[in-house]
């Protein structure tokens, strides 16, 4: 807030309009904030402006006024009790929607300058009740002791500023950390592992519960811990399964890719899950009609890890029907990929399956039998199709004859099983 000492500035800041929307076009931008500010509906959260600086101008000297906008908008954010809390330099959104998601426009005047900057907020859908859909990643060396950081320390230094009260939790998993642990200590921001072994790794969400202006609400952030060990073998896509899935149009859409990592000891896992469609990757932005989560690790076993990647799609139209969506996993062992067909419900198969990305630099029809056949060892299925005689493989809106790969496989002593999916 500007100095007691500045009420006369203050007044003059009025007169001339200077916070009015109809000035704040020609402030000086910074433009827009790298940090994003993430959260799911029914959290609280702070976006916060990096305006009020000495590097900006004079705090100390300059009297000044902070406002908020939604970007687009003529209109100034207010209060709105058990809503909105506007404190200067942050904005606080007390039960959050989805509807909240968007860019944020902060406007700073003084007598005679004003200055902008936009702040981006990204509300996820939380696909699971435990747990954030963004995770932070942190190694656990196993055999000592060692910790975790809540990353939530510059929220909580704001609430100390305002001398707000808060308490802070942790979970494993869907499991409270009791604060008598016999291994899992509560130590300022952090949570002390003590003897770190191999039932550690998993994912720990920290929770932050206080009251603002008569609310109380929380915040939660998910760090995704792993514990430092041995190796990893070529990773396994379980789901999708190669299949066709039909739809209606204009319904939602959700598909997971599940993928199953087997490893010896707890090594450092390095293996990434993404969803694309026919080439294109599908970015994890909750703001695009079709989106995929952040991949995430479901389950730690003694044989191995478990990992997911959500597709959605929110509103199917037309232009998302007869397209492969494909899981591709990128990993040191090898980048293993199945997908599913997206087709009408009522649709009729057309014939071949569809294969995203077999074909692709293909010279001969024993390189093309070689794919197929490696393909169907790493996906438990074909991406190739026996259908209305003749063997097939399809790549977007072209086909191609493959059928010596019939005479390819009976070469080799193989069967030809029923390739064709039974719709």
């Amino acid at each position: 807030m500007a100095p007691e000492a500045d009420v006369v500035g203050l007044l003059l800041l009025s007169l001339l309009g200077m916070s009015s929307t109809s000035e704040h076009g020609r402030c000086k931008n910074y433009r827009l904030q790298f940090e994003r500010v993430f959260s799911v509906p029914g959290d609280v959260a702070m976006l916060n402006s990096t305006l009020l600086s000495p590097s900006v101008f004079n705090l100390s000297a300059t009297p000044y006024n902070v406002t908020w906008y939604r970007l687009h908008s003529h209109l100034p954010i207010s209060n709105q009790r058990g809503r909105v809390l506007v404190r200067a330099e942050t904005l606080w959104l007390l039960n959050v929607t989805l509807e909240d998601a968007g860019d944020y426009v902060t406007v700073v005047s003084t007598p005679d300058a004003c200055y902008r900057q936009q702040t981006k907020m990204v509300v996820d859908v939380a696909l699971s009740s435990c747990g954030r859909p963004r995770t932070t990643g942190k190694s656990l060396s196993k055999g000592v002791t060692d910790r975790l950081s809540c990353p939530l320390k510059g929220l909580m230094q704001t609430l100390n500023r305002y001398g707000v009260e808060y308490s802070l939790t942790w979970y494993k998993g869907c499991e409270l950390v009791p604060h008598d642990h016999s291994r899992l200590h509560y130590w300022e921001t952090f949570l002390k592992v003590i003897g770190v072994q191999r039932e550690d790794q998993g994912q720990y969400t920290c929770t932050l519960t206080f009251s603002l202006d008569g609310v109380t609400g929380s915040v939660s952030e998910t760090i995704d811990a792993e514990v430092r060990g041995d190796y990893c073998l070529l990773p396994q896509v379980r789901e999708p399964a190669n299949d066709v899935i039909k739809a209606e149009l204009g319904s939602n859409l959700t598909r997971r890719c599940l993928v199953f990592v087997p490893c010896e000891g707890i090594p450092r896992l390095n293996v990434d899950v993404y969803w694309l469609v026919e080439d294109s990757y599908i970015a994890d932005d909750p703001l695009e009609r079709v989106y995929s989560s952040q991949q995430r690790v479901v389950t730690v076993q003694e044989d191995g890890v478990w990992m997911e990647n959500w597709l959605v799609i929110s509103e199917l139209k037309e232009t998302d029907f007869n397209l492969n969506y494909t899981c591709l996993v990128l990993s040191e062992r090898g980048s293993p990929y199945c997908y599913f067909t997206l087709l009408h419900t009522g649709a009729s198969w057309a014939c071949a399956n569809i294969t995203p990305l077999m074909l692709r630099g293909t010279t001969s029809t024993d390189e093309v039998g070689g794919r197929a056949r490696g393909v169907r060892a790493g996906c438990g299925r074909p991406l190739i199709g026996l259908c209305c005689g003749g063997l097939w493989a399809v790549r977007g809106r072209r086909v191609y004859g493959v059928a010596v790969v019939f005479a390819q496989r009976a070469r080799n002593g193989q069967g030809l099983p029923d390739l064709c999916p039974d719709l």
